[in-house]
């Protein structure tokens, strides 16, 4: 009822509560800021900004890898948003390979910056044990 200055307000508080601070920042790892990512890279695609949604959602997995628990489904609802035509450019439901490649692009860049210092030393196998640690570390 109080308009914009309201819900600053309501946003000012809950931002800057320490409870939510301490516990969510500290003790879960960024769980809120990840989220948020993840909040951005869908309503990107929402919006029709499928490349901005791919480099959102490719950070986000690089932050936090339990976020490819999602992938599959973002993966092919931002496909089929951005890779099959409705009409608007050709026939619909047309593959269009050039959005494909971009999104494709867009992916493998961020790979590259994130895991590419790693991969210059020989450490992607180490990373790889820790992040799905099957075998010696007691997942089997």
């Amino acid at each position: 009822r109080g308009g914009a200055l309201a819900e600053l307000l309501v946003f000012a508080l809950v931002v800057c509560d320490a409870g939510l601070l301490l516990v969510d920042h500290c003790h879960f790892q960024y769980n809120g800021f990840l989220l948020g990512l993840l909040l951005l890279a869908v309503a990107a695609v929402e919006r029709g900004a499928h490349v901005r949604a791919a480099v959102l959602f490719s950070v986000l997995i690089h932050l936090k890898h339990l976020y490819l628990l999602a992938a599959p489904l973002f993966l092919v609802h931002l496909l089929r948003a951005a890779c099959y035509t409705d009409g608007g450019e050709g026939p619909r439901g047309a593959f269009m390979p050039g959005r494909f490649c971009a999104l494709g692009a867009v992916v493998v860049g961020v790979s590259a910056i994130s895991l590419g210092p790693f991969a210059a030393v020989g450490a992607l196998p180490d990373i790889a044990v820790r992040l799905f640690p099957f075998g010696e570390r007691g997942l089997t």
